[in-house]
């Protein structure tokens, strides 16, 4: 019963804890502070419950201004798509 302790392990096991108790009560507070905000505003601007697909638009918005690389990419390649649906001139060559 007397095994000798591994303090690294031990120490590391604690930070792990802390951490995820850390991740846990942001994401308790972004659940109940910060997205009843958001759901307050959206509904305000739309006139109406925002749907699923809203909340995409609102979160592809906010990571084009973040300037996060993903979502400008798919901005450009979404106006790609929609000359190629709608037949308008490419965008590249304007």
């Amino acid at each position: 019963m007397n095994q000798p302790m591994d303090y690294n392990a031990m120490i590391q096991g604690y930070f792990l804890g802390a951490a995820v108790r850390m991740t846990g009560m942001m994401m308790l507070d972004f659940i109940f502070n910060i997205l009843p905000c958001e759901r307050e505003r959206m509904r305000e601007t739309l006139n109406r419950e925002p749907t699923m697909e809203d909340w995409d638009d609102l979160s592809q918005f906010l990571g084009e201004r973040a300037l996060i690389p993903r979502c400008l990419q798919r901005a450009e390649d979404r106006k790609k798509i929609r000359c190629l649906v709608f037949g308008e001139d490419n965008p590249a060559s304007s």
